[in-house]
């Protein structure tokens, strides 16, 4: 991962709760649109659940004790 990434995502990280999931579809939108054919409603929630499964973890990582 480049510097530029991890900067990314550590302001992704000091974002509120909100605006870490606004982002997050944001993104998902933007790198779905580079996956060829059309995806169900059923694959873009599980790709959403997964993503915010994986971000609810990140978090509570960097959560104080």
């Amino acid at each position: 991962m480049t510097d530029s990434a991890r900067q990314i995502l550590q302001a992704f990280d000091e974002l509120s709760s909100d605006d870490r999931r606004e982002v997050a579809v944001a993104v998902l939108r933007r790198v779905l649109t580079d996956v060829p054919g059309e995806l169900s409603d059923d694959a873009l929630v599980r790709l959403a659940e997964d993503q915010f499964l994986e971000l609810d973890a990140i978090e509570s990582q960097h959560a104080e004790p």
